[in-house]
């Protein structure tokens, strides 16, 4: 279940803020826990914004997210 569910816009636009910011923060967040954690959370959160962009057709740019 996402932020926002039924509202496909939304929920895309809130999984690349989520990602970028769990991407951006793996530094910061380095003196309060592992970096494994924060790089897993990072990981998936970028895997749940592929399969959002895979299942609804919502990517953007030059390779579609349906492309191997």
């Amino acid at each position: 279940m996402g932020a926002h569910p039924g509202d496909r816009r939304r929920e895309r636009t809130y999984l690349v803020h989520r990602a970028a910011l769990a991407d951006r923060s793996v530094p910061a967040l380095a003196e309060l826990e592992h970096p494994r954690i924060s790089v897993q959370d990072a990981e998936n959160t970028a895997r749940r914004l592929l399969e959002h962009d895979r299942a609804h057709a919502t990517g953007r740019g030059p390779v579609p997210a349906t492309d191997s």
